[in-house]
C-alpha cells in the first residue's frame, strides 16, 4: 500500500478503509477526489473514466499502477468476506 506500505491480497478494499476514514475525519489519503486503488490525489495517471450504458455493466479505464479488475454487481453486492463496496461511481454532475 502506497499509503502504509502493507502488503495486502486486495488493494481496493484496503484502499476503501483509508478512505473511509478519511470522510472520518481520520486523514491518510489526498483530500480531494482520492483515487480507489491507491489512495492519492492530484496524479494524472490515477484519473478514471467511466461509461454507463443502459444495456451493461458500467466499464472504467485508469492508469494507476494499482488497479486491478474486478466487476460492478459482485462488488456492489459485497459479502461476509468482502464488505467493501469501493466501486467507482459516474458523478451525476458531470
Amino acid at each position: 500500500c502506497p499509503l502504509c506500505e502493507a502488503k495486502v491480497p486486495d488493494m481496493r478494499c484496503h484502499m476503501g478503509a483509508h478512505i473511509l476514514r478519511a470522510l472520518c475525519n481520520t486523514p491518510e489519503v489526498g483530500e480531494t477526489h482520492p483515487c480507489g486503488f491507491c489512495g492519492r490525489s492530484g496524479r494524472p495517471e490515477c484519473a478514471i473514466s467511466i461509461t454507463v450504458t443502459a444495456s451493461s455493466a458500467p466499464t472504467w479505464a485508469t492508469r494507476c499502477t494499482y488497479q486491478h479488475t474486478f466487476k460492478y454487481g459482485a462488488v456492489d453486492n459485497g459479502s461476509k468476506n468482502k464488505p467493501c463496496r469501493n466501486l467507482p461511481l459516474k458523478c451525476a454532475l458531470c
